[in-house]
């Protein structure tokens, strides 16, 4: 792949910029093998202007799916360049390589039905990352699989065109970074035909966390030129107990359980009160461990087998500190 062309603008030269806004670098943002969250597929919102200082306020009540994903080691010989891949659910793998200066796309597999092999990856984060820094670059892809057969070549630019708080169903998320990218591409197909696509990207991040709050995407594709566009739109995001769990390393928000890697026991915040019935459920939902919470008293989690788990909190919302309300009371975790 060509080098990328980093431009950082100089914050001095902002005087109306606050100054603290967020900063992501390649420490405290890039993912992590072992991470993982959940997140949920809703229809699509407006992403709001661009700029410094900004409130986008998201009504994202209605959910369409909801995916439990989770960064691995990547293994699958097809994507030998990629080094993560982040497990979205049984059919589909994002393929990703980790570098010190970027975070880039490499591919997809869906099943056995439709593989793509990105021979340049697609730069979708630049670190270090602050408001004005921006990139380039060109990326080359081979199609394949699904009857769709193709050779693709394309570019990707990006910038963090904004920064403020978001104003999410659970609550409000200062010192976030708005990170835009636009991709535009032709697939040559083997009958000689061409697939024009355009996609722009809206992601929301924070200090501290190692994935967006909030996706935003605009998916447009056309036959040929004088064809109108075919327009996708949607949006993906992640609830507040990832986004806490998240935040928990540098203290600013204090888990619903910890460890959330374990091999053994499980402490859960003395706020959710005694006496609630926890549900520990595995990937496929299928409840393995039952659990009333008592004062003080972890959980004992040893006897299950390695893999990731989710706590469901039945009976009504809990109640934490501050008067916030779970509206979804789960949290995950992993087993060793």
């Amino acid at each position: 792949m060509k080098p990328s062309t980093l431009f950082t603008f100089s914050l001095l030269l902002c005087s109306s910029i606050s100054d603290a806004q967020p900063l992501l670098t390649w420490e405290a943002n890039k993912p992590l093998v072992g991470v993982g969250y959940m997140r949920n597929r809703s229809g699509y919102v407006d992403p709001g202007p661009a700029g410094p200082d900004q409130v986008w306020n998201f009504d994202l009540q209605d959910i369409d799916l909801t995916d439990q994903v989770l960064y691995q080691i990547n293994a699958n010989p097809n994507f030998q360049v990629a080094n993560l891949v982040l497990y979205e659910n049984s059919f589909q793998e994002l393929f990703y390589t980790e570098a010190s200066d970027q975070l880039s796309y490499y591919g997809q597999q869906d099943g056995s039905v439709y593989v793509q092999h990105v021979v340049d990856g697609v730069e979708i984060l630049a670190f270090p990352c602050t408001y004005l820094t921006a990139w380039g670059d060109d990326f080359h892809a081979v199609v394949e699989g699904g009857g769709y057969n193709a050779e693709r070549d394309g570019t990707v630019t990006g910038v963090a065109d904004g920064h403020g708080t978001m104003i999410m169903p659970y609550g409000t998320v200062p010192n976030v970074l708005r990170v835009k990218t636009f991709e535009e591409w032709n697939d040559y197909m083997n009958n000689g035909s061409i697939q024009r696509h355009q996609k722009s990207t809206y992601r929301y991040y924070t200090e501290w966390l190692r994935f967006p709050i909030l996706e935003v995407v605009v998916d447009s594709s056309r036959a040929s030129v004088p064809s109108p566009w075919q327009v996708q739109r949607w949006s993906t995001w992640c609830e507040e107990n990832d986004v806490m769990l998240g935040l928990s390393e540098v203290g600013n928000v204090t888990p619903l359980i910890h460890p959330t890697l374990t091999a053994d026991l499980l402490w859960v915040d003395p706020t959710i009160g005694p006496g609630t019935l926890l549900r520990i459920v595995d990937m496929c939902g299928k409840t393995v461990m039952s659990h009333r919470l008592q004062g003080g008293t972890p959980i004992d989690v040893s006897r299950l087998s390695p893999g990731i788990y989710t706590i469901l909190a039945d009976g009504p919302e809990q109640t934490r500190s501050g008067g916030r309300q779970l509206h979804r009371p789960w949290v995950r975790f992993i087993k060793e």
